[in-house]
């Protein structure tokens, strides 16, 4: 869905004889990509808060809400710091070519943290399997084939 507004805000916007500048501080490009990750987050959140009623752990949604809010916060201030430092650096000592090295940094570490993220999915199916066993071994049930 936020594919598609955005191929129609683009439309819209070339229609009207609108194209984006370089030097636009407004980009709906990356007001739909944050949209997105929103409505993912909301979605994490609400299949975390599902498991919690369904396993009767109804005391551990505050951890929930406190985890999600704390990290928007991080994400907030790190985000601020982000575009802080891109503006100020951009203003005062960077040519165009320094510019292109410095948005390849930036992609090259979201790069680095992504691999470390996705080596951690590759793992989850292990941790899954092993807390099945102790979760079946503590209730005293045998575990399913």
């Amino acid at each position: 869905v936020a594919g598609l507004l955005l191929m129609l805000a683009t439309c819209v916007q070339v229609a009207k004889g609108e194209e984006e500048d370089e030097d636009s501080d407004f980009s709906f490009s990356a007001l739909f990509i944050g949209f997105r990750e929103a409505l993912e987050a909301c979605v994490i959140i609400s299949v975390m808060l599902n498991m919690l009623d369904k396993t009767d752990n109804k005391h551990l949604k505050k951890w929930v809400w406190i985890g999600s809010f704390s990290g928007l916060l991080v994400s907030c201030i790190v985000g601020g710091g982000m575009v802080g430092a891109y503006y100020a650096v951009k203003e005062q000592v960077m040519s165009a070519n320094d510019m292109y090295i410095f948005e390849g940094v930036f992609s090259g570490i979201a790069s680095i943290f992504l691999t470390f993220l996705g080596i951690g999915f590759l793992r989850f199916a292990d941790l899954e399997k092993k807390w099945s066993e102790k979760l079946f071994k503590r209730d005293g049930v045998q575990m399913p084939e």
